[in-house]
């Protein structure tokens, strides 16, 4: 091996020039542990486990984000919807110690005393006109059964603000290709209009209602009340109700 300094030839088992003591270094070299196999075959495992482990937490993130999202997507009035399910199967002085949510045993407004079944009732002071009626713009009331809460629903009149028969669709609202345990963010995706009314109920259960309308291949308007039962997050099961000016 020739010194790279003084230009002596020495062995090829020198580490270091017997001439000038320089350090001997082989031009492209390799460190024999580099080329062996199971080195080789450990490395790339390890790289693999941590491209698995890097997919997981970007998944993990991406769906926490997706939870956050949604979470502070939800209305004021949603919010307070969520804040008094958690009361069901209580007593109803449970209820009405949360003084923010504002409870009355009574309605300001004749559309929804007259129309809507309640024990107690929180509103928005902002109002819309529902079938030329006017209404608040949200309300959430409250079902008593013994002096414990039993149900709790939101109901949303903005659905109503251009008509009473709900939002115009394209086209009648089909939910036979989802089954049982189904996601229901798919099936929310599938429906893609906003629930008329949530209902809440103590057994982790909730019951969506879309009123909507659209026209048939007749050009006729056809009106349609479509109710979806939910568990867990999970699509239990649906139905359609056609619905007539009379039975409005």
């Amino acid at each position: 091996m020739i010194c790279p300094k003084c230009k002596t030839n020495n062995s090829s088992d020198e580490k270091f020039c017997i001439n000038c003591g320089a350090e001997l270094v082989v031009p492209n070299s390799v460190k024999k542990e580099d080329n062996d196999p199971q080195n080789i075959w450990f490395k790339s495992k390890n790289k693999k486990a941590m491209i698995i482990g890097v997919c997981i937490i970007a998944i993990i993130v991406i769906v926490l984000i997706a939870v956050l999202i949604i979470e502070f997507s939800k209305s004021e009035s949603e919010q307070k919807a969520q804040i008094l399910s958690k009361t069901i199967g209580h007593s109803t002085d449970e209820v009405l110690k949360l003084s923010d949510l504002n409870l009355s045993d009574k309605s300001t407004y004749s559309g929804v005393s007259d129309y809507i079944k309640f024990s107690y009732i929180c509103e928005s002071a902002d109002t819309v006109k529902a079938d030329g009626v006017v209404m608040p713009k949200w309300l959430i009331t409250v079902m008593a059964d013994n002096d414990k809460v039993s149900s709790v629903v939101h109901y949303d009149f903005t659905v109503m603000e251009e008509s009473y028969k709900g939002i115009e669709t394209d086209g009648e609202i089909k939910l036979s290709k989802f089954s049982k345990g189904d996601k229901f963010s798919r099936v929310e995706n599938e429906i893609n209009i906003d629930p008329y009314t949530v209902e809440y109920k103590g057994d982790d259960t909730e019951v969506y209602t879309y009123k909507y309308y659209f026209l048939d291949t007749a050009e006729n308007e056809q009106a349609r009340a479509l109710t979806v039962e939910v568990k867990d997050g999970e699509y239990i099961s649906s139905k359609v109700k056609t619905v007539y000016p009379a039975g409005l």
